[in-house]
């Protein structure tokens, strides 16, 4: 009913559920006690396996972890970090994503699959292809896009634009929608 507090200097290790409940939210706070945080230095990290797991070898490795790093050198006007969201295949879990200070979201490796319908309102680049459907638009389909009539058909593939702006892409029917917000 009060205020518990439970000092443990080096590890607690609990075999069972923690619960943590209160009327205001619970918070866990996971720290660095170090007092000189340098660029890269780990500020706090959840790791997720199975080390009891009987089939050994990989099986106890480290599957997924969440750390949070100091992009830079922490002093009285900058704490700048990032979160990574680490994974495993096969190996104790690497980086896959990072969320840096400033909010970019960074990919590492794999494929970003978006489901549902999605609004990009500011500039967006690709480095590569992007496919609409079945449809692969790269820097090279972009610059032959600058020699073909709306509705009409240039390798089995049209381009229409209908009376809201939207530009359709695909064969024949343009079936796939490629929706381009004016940046006025």
């Amino acid at each position: 009913t009060g205020h518990s507090t439970i000092d443990v200097s080096g590890v607690l290790d609990v075999n069972g559920n923690i619960t943590v409940k209160s009327t205001s939210g619970s918070v866990l706070n996971i720290g660095t006690s170090s007092t000189n945080v340098q660029i890269n230095d780990t500020l706090g990290v959840i790791n997720f396996q199975a080390t009891d797991e009987e089939s050994g070898s990989d099986a106890n490795l480290i599957a997924a972890s969440i750390k949070a790093v100091s992009e830079g050198e922490f002093t009285s006007t900058n704490n700048a970090s990032k979160l990574e969201f680490l994974t495993a295949a096969s190996e104790t879990a690497t980086a896959k994503m990072t969320i840096s200070s400033s909010g970019n979201v960074d990919i590492h490796g794999g494929d970003l699959n978006i489901t549902g319908s999605q609004t990009v309102s500011e500039d967006m680049t690709v480095s590569g292809k992007l496919t609409i459907g079945t449809t692969e638009i790269t820097g090279t389909t972009v610059a032959a896009l600058d020699n073909l009539v709306l509705g009409e058909s240039s390798n089995n593939k049209v381009v229409t634009q209908n009376n809201e702006g939207k530009i359709k892409i695909g064969s024949t029917d343009g079936s796939q929608t490629f929706n381009i917000a004016s940046h006025d």
